[in-house]
């Protein structure tokens, strides 16, 4: 019988508590300083993109964009942005599994641990990016449709996309909930991608349902967080017309919720994994222990 949720997250939040020092060095590093610059950048090719409007023919907006003059350094931005999250995400499991072992990690030797991990770690999120790919298709083609197609058949369409989702919408959360420890297995154990989503799929067969409910209260934990930032920046809209400020502000609230968030669900979700992982290992134990005394 694995912990309740309480006591889950009770220890996890003590870990957040003791280790908030570094969790802070480690997000303003590989994630705040790039979303600097890529607000500067955004906010820049937004400003160049105003001259268009809504009614705005298609080739019109593609060449406006291709005459960007910074268009290559914003692709590389954002390249550059999306790889140091993934980065982040392998810092952040590699300093928390390590934690667990009462390990105090410096800055530079948790951004190193999570270096090692992380190409592997980018392969498994081009997978699991390829598979979401493939559940979207149908909504592609719906909008490749709606803006090209012959709406005589649109409805039949639709309906047919929205059959298709209701039916793949359950395997599509079993999965996730089944994945979820995948990347917990590929940096704690060092196994090959494939053999960490087999054996994060082993581990919560028999708990699928508690890791759905305890993954659904951490969400909500989270939304519940962030409901005072997002009421915090409605109300100061009231008061700065300033779309550059504004901006600024939304993108340092988002750093706050992500400060307290993002650590406290990689340490809820490693507590789980580990308490799921004993039990696993208590039970095969004790398996072991009976066959013992019958061969006795």
């Amino acid at each position: 019988m694995i912990e309740k949720f309480g006591v889950l997250f009770e220890k996890s939040f003590k870990e957040y508590k003791e280790n908030f020092e570094t969790f802070l060095v480690i997000l303003v590093i590989l994630s705040l300083i790039p979303s600097l610059f890529m607000y500067l950048f955004s906010y820049n090719f937004g400003s160049y993109m105003q001259v268009l409007n809504e009614d705005s023919p298609f080739e019109q907006i593609n060449e406006h964009i291709m005459n960007y003059p910074y268009l290559i350094p914003l692709i590389i931005l954002v390249i550059i942005v999306s790889l140091l999250s993934c980065w982040l995400a392998t810092t952040l499991i590699y300093y928390s599994l390590n934690a667990s072992k009462n390990k105090k990690l410096s800055i530079i030797d948790s951004l190193q641990g999570g270096a090692k991990n992380f190409f592997k770690y980018l392969g498994m999120m081009i997978l699991f990016g390829l598979i979401l790919f493939l559940f979207l298709i149908p909504l592609f083609i719906l909008f490749a449709f709606l803006y090209y197609g012959n709406n005589t058949y649109l409805m039949f369409y639709f309906i047919f996309v929205a059959v298709l989702y209701v039916i793949l919408f359950i395997p599509f959360i079993m999965f996730i909930v089944y994945w979820i420890f995948a990347p917990y297995f590929l940096i704690d154990q060092k196994k090959s991608i494939i053999d960490s989503i087999r054996a994060s799929k082993q581990l919560v067969e028999n708990y699928w349902f508690e890791t759905l409910a305890y993954l659904i209260f951490i969400l909500v934990i989270t939304i519940v967080i962030s409901i005072p930032f997002s009421l915090f920046l409605k109300g100061i809209k009231y008061f700065i017309d300033y779309i550059f400020i504004l901006g600024l502000i939304e993108l340092i609230l988002n750093f706050l919720i992500s400060i307290i968030t993002y650590p406290l669900i990689t340490l809820f979700i490693k507590n789980l994994y580990l308490e799921m992982k004993n039990e696993k290992d208590k039970k095969i134990d004790s398996k072991s222990r009976k066959k013992k005394k019958k061969n006795e």
